[in-house]
């Protein structure tokens, strides 16, 4: 079970940190002039609470351990907490796994590589460029009908560049899904 100093002093999540400071320091005045020694569970509450609640680094870190269904929110890790420094120099959450410290990106390349025997016609990846390849000669072809057949004027040299563009288009991406193919197989291999 979560210990929730929210619900356990009766305050509001939303509240800014400096308001909750001078709420929690008013508590805490009250309670010593109420005869409360130092030492009292209640007391000790308080001041636990000031120390995480009125620091925006702090109160950060509690509040994502409290949403955090893997971090065991006791009173020994809140009174860790409170008496953490958190800077601007270390704002990694109070109590997180050594590893977040260095975040690495992992690749499963048995989800990139492709099998020796797979065919590219089978490939979604194919699909794709072939979907890509065809865009510039759909171009062309409009180009085409709205200049019309017969007219051989100025404006045909704007239908042999997009026919130019179409050829080295459909060129250059036959090389790179090519290219980008036998990678996936070589990484297919390597998964082996």
């Amino acid at each position: 079970m979560k210990f929730d100093l929210y619900e356990s002093l009766q305050l509001n999540r939303d509240t800014p940190p400096a308001d909750i400071e001078r709420v929690l320091q008013a508590r805490l005045n009250d309670l010593k002039n109420s005869g409360q020694p130092d030492n009292s569970p209640q007391v000790d509450e308080v001041r636990t609470a000031k120390s995480i609640l009125a620091d925006p680094y702090k109160r950060d870190s509690y509040d994502a351990a409290l949403a955090d269904s893997s971090t065991n929110v006791d009173i020994q890790w809140i009174k860790n907490l409170a008496s953490t420094d958190l800077s601007r120099s270390n704002p990694m959450p109070f109590g997180a796994p050594q590893s977040s410290q260095n975040p690495s990106v992992e690749i499963n390349m048995s989800n990139i590589g492709v099998k020796e025997d797979r065919h590219p016609s089978q490939s979604l990846m194919w699909t794709i460029g072939y979907g890509i390849i065809l865009l510039p000669w759909l171009y062309l072809l409009f180009r085409l009908v709205a200049l019309g057949l017969n007219s051989y004027d100025r404006r045909m040299s704007d239908v042999y560049s997009a026919g130019f563009f179409a050829a080295a288009h459909t060129a250059a991406m036959l090389v790179f899904l090519n290219l980008l193919w036998n990678i996936r197989k070589l990484m297919g291999r390597r998964a082996k």
